[in-house]
């Protein structure tokens, strides 16, 4: 029996299936990162807006074009 088939057999990856589960999840850890960053900047521009908009009655940002 070969070392791959005995492995495969016992539970073990084989080398390749391993390098392709850790880029998937590298990719997910990524994309979870991305959105939790774009989420924490749209609180923050949402945040700044209603400061400017309602504190100093100034015009903030891409919202203000809007209107």
């Amino acid at each position: 029996m070969g070392e791959q088939k005995r492995r495969k057999l016992a539970g073990h990856a084989a080398p390749g299936a391993t390098q392709s589960r850790r880029g998937k999840g590298r990719m997910r850890i990524t994309w979870r990162a991305v959105v939790l960053f774009l989420g924490a900047m749209l609180i923050l521009d949402i945040l700044l807006y209603a400061i400017f908009r309602f504190g100093f009655g100034a015009c903030y940002g891409v919202l203000c074009l809007l209107e």
